[in-house]
């Protein structure tokens, strides 16, 4: 199962409801979590991975 996991920022800013994690959920490969910050007035997501740490970014 791949799995990204919001942070209450992020799910503040969709404006949408969604559901928990499944607590039999381990950091593995297929774990993610998503967070956004701005830079000046542009708003920019990044991805990074619970287990290794490798990140993905957009603006």
């Amino acid at each position: 199962m791949f799995y990204i996991g919001p942070t209450q920022k992020l799910k503040k800013e969709m404006g949408i409801e969604l559901e928990e994690a499944p607590k039999e959920l381990e950091k593995s490969l297929n774990t993610w979590h998503m967070n956004m910050f701005k830079v000046g007035r542009y708003k920019c997501v990044v991805v990074m991975n619970d287990l290794t740490l490798y990140n993905l970014e957009s603006s």
